[in-house]
């Protein structure tokens, strides 16, 4: 099973725009959509891009969940590298 990492818009407390990211464990990239819309409780999102399932098992996510970023990578797992969004 893959998961899919997704962006969602959110308006902050202080009436500023912002966004947060969100990896959810479901193989259907618009379920994923939803699921994270719910628990932004927001409106907008994208999916940046598909998690494969060892990543998935590296960050501890099973099938069904939906975990924030700094959640995920308050300390970065071994072997986790960022991609640059213009190498993608």
């Amino acid at each position: 099973m893959a998961g899919w990492m997704v962006t969602v818009g959110v308006v902050r407390d202080d009436g500023k725009i912002g966004h947060e990211m969100y990896a959810v464990a479901v193989d259907d990239p618009e379920q994923a959509v939803q699921v994270a819309l719910r628990a932004a409780n927001s409106d907008a999102a994208v999916v940046n891009g598909e998690i494969d399932e060892a990543s998935m098992k590296s960050i501890g996510l099973e099938a069904g969940e939906v975990q924030s970023w700094p959640r995920l990578f308050g300390q970065r797992p071994a072997g986790f590298k960022w991609i640059p969004a213009g190498l993608c």
